[in-house]
């Protein structure tokens, strides 16, 4: 591989980097805003007794499933950059 395409292909690589750790620190924020929020609504839910037992239960439903979700995102996202940076470091 001649200069530049070694730059080309270490710049890439470093762009991809910049991305996964733009990509984690955005999720990392989420996933802060979705345990804040959880613990607000079930406070809010604490205090009134007459929709305690029923939103109580909804609003696990929701952050379980929600939390599920974020898991399965972040295991795409970093086997996709797994991928995207084997492929680079082969160049």
């Amino acid at each position: 591989m001649d200069d530049k395409n070694k730059e080309n292909s270490d710049e890439l690589f470093e762009f991809v980097k910049f991305m996964e750790r733009s990509i984690n620190a955005t999720l990392e924020a989420f996933y802060d805003i979705q345990d804040i929020s959880e613990n607000v609504l079930m406070d809010m839910s604490n205090r009134n007794m007459d929709i305690q037992r029923e939103a109580q239960q909804v609003i696990r439903d929701f952050f379980d499933a929600a939390k599920k979700g974020r898991e399965e995102l972040k295991k795409v996202m970093d086997k996709g950059f797994n991928q995207l940076e084997r492929s680079l470091k082969n160049k």
